[in-house]
């Protein structure tokens, strides 16, 4: 496939350089996600998850309020759950 690229003739530049709204980031990203076969949700992790990860070692104790930290806990509980023993 070919693209050509237009110049806008109001601002002179193209269209790769304007700025897209952040919907449209978010849609691009969502789209994005379900190509690749993922969905983005939110949960709810209480105290007692916290405690749990921190005892199964995916969590620090230290991290236990910080969202990322979290997430790549959920993560690592998935993975060792979910694909033992495969290469994924």
């Amino acid at each position: 496939m070919m693209l050509v690229m237009a110049e806008d003739s109001a601002s002179g530049t193209t269209p790769d350089t304007k700025k897209c709204s952040p919907a449209a980031k978010r849609m691009r990203l969502y789209r994005a996600r379900r190509s690749n076969g993922q969905q983005c949700i939110t949960v709810i992790v209480r105290d007692d998850d916290k405690d749990a990860l921190v005892r199964c070692k995916l969590l620090d104790n230290v991290m236990r309020n910080d969202a990322v930290a979290i997430q790549k806990a959920l993560h690592r509980l998935m993975d060792h759950t979910f694909h033992q023993g495969s290469d994924a």
